[in-house]
């Protein structure tokens, strides 16, 4: 059920394809650490035709233990060699905001209507709140 949901129904949050066109633009690394499996994830990389995007891409099955651990962020973080306190993590579930605070990384809660019961946690536990991707696209 999950792969033919990702296969055919799940878009880009508002905004992303921008920013990601944006940051690298600017050269600034980027990456996924997911909770998804790998073939589902590739699936939706390839079906939304962002591969190119992404310097770094991992699955928590390559870690010891999976989200609030920190292990995927701190393994994005090694492939992009970058320190931890210089990554932005954008999340939008619990687990993957406590992930990121984990790993000693800035967290960005995003708003995502299968979580919304959960914006008042994610709201307090991450250091920023958006209800789009959009909103951290350089002003034109």
């Amino acid at each position: 059920m999950a792969w033919e949901k990702y296969a055919t129904e799940v878009p880009l949050k508002e905004g992303v394809l921008e920013l990601l066109k944006n940051l690298k633009h600017h050269n600034i690394k980027t990456g996924i650490a997911t909770s998804n499996s790998r073939e589902l994830t590739d699936l939706v990389i390839e079906k939304l035709e962002i591969a190119e995007y992404f310097d770094s891409i991992r699955t928590s099955c390559e870690v010891e233990k999976g989200k609030p651990s920190p292990d995927i962020y701190l393994l994005v973080a090694k492939d992009l060699n970058v320190a931890p306190a210089r990554c932005l993590v954008f999340e939008d579930v619990i687990q993957g905001v406590m992930a990121g605070k984990n790993a000693a990384m800035k967290v960005c809660a995003v708003y995502d209507k299968f979580s919304e019961k959960d914006n008042a946690m994610k709201k307090e536990l991450a250091d920023y709140y958006i209800y789009s991707m959009a909103e951290v696209l350089p002003v034109r």
